[in-house]
């Protein structure tokens, strides 16, 4: 099963604010800190769009990331960055937005 670390755009927003603000230099994660799974990032669109969908399994294609979480206290630390946005609430935003734009 695959995994990402998502994150809110508002959250990477308020990030790239903060490293202006602390004039900080380096490479830092901005990132939720948290892996969730493909699977479940699906079920949860669904679930939140209320829609009748099925999820389509496929094989992994060569290369593919099976793992990806972020490490993010090198953030913390250096920008007081700390993730807001839920990605449950992420994601209806977005899901209001697409409707709220028909």
């Amino acid at each position: 099963m695959q995994t990402r670390d998502f994150v809110s755009i508002q959250d990477v927003i308020n990030s790239i604010h903060n490293a202006i603000s602390y004039n900080k230099n380096g490479v830092f994660n901005i990132a939720s800190g948290k892996a969730i799974t493909i699977r479940e990032l699906a079920e949860l669109m669904i679930l939140l769009s209320e829609k009748k969908l099925s999820i389509q399994y496929l094989p992994p294609k060569k290369g593919d990331i099976r793992y990806s979480e972020a490490g993010i206290s090198l953030a913390k630390e250096n920008l007081g960055y700390d993730p807001k946005i839920e990605l449950r609430d992420g994601i209806k935003k977005l899901l209001n937005a697409n409707i709220n734009s028909q």
